[in-house]
């Protein structure tokens, strides 16, 4: 972000400042500066920071404004009653240092949005927005790699799409900025208009629509619904960037269509809304580079006859680079140049990586689930096969969110598992998951249901039963926790002897004391 006065900062926020240690020589606000980042953390200050004290589920980052005022931050925003913030800061036991000084407002969170809105019309930035059912996180990554190659480009960090992530992410540009890419996220009605109205995309770009958040949305209608708002707030001219086909198709292209935006299509060839953006075929391979172990990925043509190369698994991400594709092409880049981006793609953490230890494949797929990226996961699985003599095991956790159509889903998804014949075993960590154990074993796989509590003994029982050449896909919603099975399941593969039957004693400690969910 470009350099501000507090006094600017002030202002923008509707807040009032007040000086705690306002000695001889100190310039007043409207000449201090801040001139670094906004952080809403108080352990990652350096000179010339904004701290924001967020109040969140878990923390109240007025809590540790008086920690902060004794660093080089140019000044802290914080909430409550200034005289009660006022008193806890001078009765820290670090004295503030000279000059510094308190931003009071009722609500950090607002004033953050506001200074954020406030920072986007002075930008002159192409601001492109993404939204999605699942794949959102993906494609914003691979939009953002594409673009960075020749332009200033910042994009929202891991999966900043909320208030306070959009907010973040349009503070961190600065106006030599060419591109943001924002990621707007949502689980209740209103949000996604909300969220498009503070970014004020000209690009906007739904991945895909499916059974998301249905706890808040409803049903596929509402998500189609609530989704289409990205491209209510286009400006006539936009760009509007939509899979060919999709669910909700009529709210989709009619809320683009009434924005006075440029409809662009991404799919298949032969798809049924005429031109876009198009795959004729696509391979999978292995790419195998110099120097780096190899690793599954795809050869793919568009129907213009261009061909890309994607070392990334997963069938699915071919679609989620046709939209980096389209949006890079339409922002003036050659095709050489876009096959040569492709060709450099990575996945963000926590999506279908894949690592290999002792000879076991483990696809760690564990930062969030719904039906459509579990169905992407276990396509991937069956894309990638089994070694000789190998076996795929599958862990799966709770699919959150879903409302009323909780039960039915998973009942779904364990019928489906069953039917792909893919998993010689299964584990499941929640009381939903449980429904899709029962529905795979009555569907003819022998599987075992573990609850939360019990989740260290997936690891344990992993460990007893893998061998070299096998391979096992975690997936579940976030709040499940498998990204922490998944690690304690890599430390206990490379610490194990022989086949893995045994592992040392210090994993099983590990995962006694890193798993009380």
């Amino acid at each position: 972000m470009e350099p501000l006065s507090t006094g600017e900062i002030t202002d923008v926020v509707g807040g009032r400042w007040i000086a705690i240690d306002d000695r001889a020589g100190t310039p007043p606000p409207a000449e201090r500066m801040m001139s670094g980042r906004i952080s809403t953390d108080s352990r990652d200050l350096d000179a010339g920071d904004l701290f924001v004290a967020i109040t969140g589920e878990r923390h109240d980052g007025n809590d540790f404004v008086a920690g902060t005022a004794g660093v080089a931050a140019a000044a802290v925003v914080a909430s409550g009653r200034a005289e009660d913030v006022v008193e806890r800061v001078r009765a820290a036991a670090e004295p503030a240092r000279p000059g510094f000084g308190l931003i009071v407002v009722d609500d950090t969170l607002a004033a953050l949005e506001r200074l954020a809105t406030w920072h986007r019309r002075r930008l002159g930035a192409r601001v492109i927005a993404v939204t999605g059912s699942y794949g959102k996180t993906t494609v914003k990554e691979f939009i953002g790699q594409v673009l960075a190659g020749n332009f200033e480009t910042v994009r929202a960090r891991k999966s900043f799409n909320n208030r306070l992530g959009v907010a973040l992410t349009l503070l961190d540009a600065r106006r030599s900025t060419r591109f943001v890419v924002a990621e707007l996220g949502t689980n209740a009605p209103g949000e996604i208009a909300s969220l498009a109205a503070v970014v004020s995309p000209e690009t906007a770009v739904v991945s895909a629509i499916g059974e998301a958040h249905l706890e808040g949305l409803g049903d596929l209608d509402g998500v189609a619904r609530e989704k289409s708002a990205i491209f209510t707030a286009l400006p006539p001219g936009g760009l509007a960037f939509l899979p060919d086909p999709v669910e909700g198709e009529a709210t989709l292209v009619g809320a683009a269509r009434h924005a006075g935006a440029t409809l662009i299509r991404i799919g298949h060839a032969g798809g049924t809304s005429g031109a876009g953006y198009r795959i004729a075929r696509c391979t999978a391979i292995t790419v195998a580079e110099p120097g780096a172990p190899p690793r599954p990925g795809h050869l793919f043509e568009l129907d213009n006859g261009r061909a890309f190369e994607l070392p990334v698994p997963g069938r699915h991400n071919v679609m989620n680079a046709l939209f980096a594709i389209a949006v890079g092409r339409e922002a003036g880049l050659d095709w050489p140049t876009l096959q040569e981006r492709v060709r450099r793609l990575t996945q963000p953490p926590l999506r279908l990586a894949l690592s290999c230890e002792r000879g076991v494949t483990l696809i760690d797929d564990t930062y969030n689930a719904n039906p459509g990226s579990l169905r992407a996961a276990l396509d991937t699985v069956a894309e990638l096969g089994v070694a000789p003599g190998g076996r795929w095991f599958l862990v799966l956790g709770d699919l959150l969110e879903l409302g009323d159509r909780t039960e039915r889903i998973h009942a779904e998804i364990g019928d489906q598992i069953a039917r792909l014949g893919l998993f010689d075993r299964m584990w499941t960590v929640g009381d939903a998951a449980r429904t899709a154990s029962a529905a795979a074993s009555a569907g003819g796989l022998a599987s075992r249901a573990l609850d939360v509590g019990d989740a260290p003994r997936v690891v344990e029982e992993l460990l007893e039963t893998l061998r070299p050449g096998d391979g096992v896909l975690l997936k579940g919603s976030r709040g499940v926790g498998l990204d922490r099975i998944a690690e304690l399941l890599r430390r206990g593969l490379a610490t194990a002897d022989g086949p893995f039957d045994v592992y040392e004693a210090e994993v099983r400690r590990a995962a006694r004391a890193a798993l009380p969910l």
